[in-house]
C-alpha cells in the first residue's frame, strides 16, 4: 500500500519531534546526575533539604514541560506530546537509574528504596506533565483558574488534615472506633466540598469531568504530601501506607466518591430540567 508523501512528512515530523523531547529529558537527567556528584547523589543532605527539594522538582516541573512543548510541540498535540513527555521523564529515568544507582553505585534492586525520595517521581510525572499539557491546549483563563482553585482546596484540605493529626501522632494514638468516626465524618464533608465546589464553578455539561479533576488533585496532593511528610519526615517509607491505613484509603476513595457526586448532581439537574418542562406544558 502506498503511503502519501504528506503522511511520510508527518511521520518524519512526529519522530523528529518525539527524538527532541526524549533529548530534553535526557538532558535532565544528566544535569540532575552531575548536581548530586558531590552530595552523594543526594543521599548527604539533610531530611528536611531533600522533602523541600522534592517540593522544588514539582514547581520546577512546570516550565520544565511548558518550554518544551512550546518548543517542539503545537496547540492541538500538546496533551497527547505531553503523555510522551512523560513517559520519557518517567521510564528512562528509572533505567538511568537503575544503571547509575542501582548498578554502578552498587545499591542493586534497593536503589528503589535508598532512592525513594527522588524514584516517587516516575510515578508523580506520569500525572503532572500531561495535565499541564491538558490546560495548554485548552488555554482557558476560566478552565486554568477552575483548575488552580481544585489545586489550592486540595492542599489546604491536606493542610487541615495535617494539622488535626499533629496532636494525635497523626492520628496513631486515636482508637479505632474514633478513626471509624473520623474517616464517616470526612466523606460527608468530603462531600459537602465537592457538591459546592461544582455547583459554583462548573456547569452541567462538565459536573462528571470537573469531578474526575477533583478526584486527581485530591489523590495528587495527598499521596505526594503524605509521603513526604508520613514516608521520609516520620521514616515510615512506603510502608506508611499500611501503617497510616485510615489515612491511604482516602487515595482510592477520591475516585469513587468525587465521581459519584458530579454523577449525581448531573441526574439531578436533568431531573429538575424534565420537571420544569413538564410545568410549562401543563401551563394554558
Amino acid at each position: 500500500m502506498m503511503r502519501s508523501p504528506t503522511y511520510e512528512l508527518s511521520m518524519r515530523m512526529n519522530t523528529a519531534k518525539y527524538i527532541k523531547l526524549f533529548l530534553t529529558a535526557s538532558t535532565v537527567y544528566a544535569l540532575f546526575l552531575v548536581r548530586g556528584l558531590n552530595n552523594n547523589h543526594y543521599l548527604d543532605w539533610s531530611l528536611d533539604f531533600q522533602i523541600a527539594d522534592c517540593l522544588e522538582i514539582v514547581v520546577f516541573t512546570l516550565p520544565l514541560t511548558y518550554l518544551p512543548l512550546k518548543w517542539f510541540s503545537t496547540k492541538k498535540d500538546y496533551f497527547a506530546d505531553s503523555i510522551w513527555f512523560a513517559f520519557f521523564l518517567s521510564v528512562p529515568f528509572a533505567i538511568y537509574d537503575m544503571i547509575y544507582a542501582g548498578i554502578i553505585r552498587g545499591h542493586g534492586p534497593g536503589y528503589f528504596g535508598t532512592f525513594l525520595f527522588l524514584t516517587i517521581f516516575y510515578f508523580i510525572v506520569l500525572i503532572e506533565v500531561p495535565l499541564i499539557g491538558y490546560l495548554m491546549q485548552k488555554d482557558d483563563p476560566k478552565i486554568a483558574k477552575k483548575h488552580f482553585l481544585m489545586l489550592l482546596l486540595a492542599i489546604i484540605a491536606w493542610l487541615l488534615n495535617w494539622w488535626e493529626g499533629s496532636f494525635s501522632g497523626h492520628y496513631l494514638q486515636w482508637s479505632l472506633n474514633m478513626k471509624l468516626v473520623r474517616l464517616t465524618n470526612i466523606a460527608l464533608l468530603l462531600w459537602t466540598i465537592a457538591a459546592v465546589f461544582l455547583m459554583f464553578n462548573s456547569t452541567r455539561a462538565d459536573y462528571l469531568k470537573d469531578a474526575r479533576f477533583l478526584a486527581l488533585y485530591f489523590s495528587f496532593v495527598f499521596i505526594l504530601f503524605d509521603f513526604l511528610y508520613l514516608g521520609i519526615a516520620r521514616g515510615a517509607g512506603l510502608g506508611y501506607v499500611k501503617e497510616y491505613w485510615f489515612v491511604a484509603v482516602w487515595y482510592p476513595v477520591f475516585w469513587v466518591e468525587f465521581p459519584f457526586i458530579g454523577w449525581s448532581m448531573l441526574k439531578i439537574n436533568d431531573k429538575d430540567s424534565q420537571n420544569t418542562s413538564l410545568e410549562k406544558g401543563r401551563r394554558p
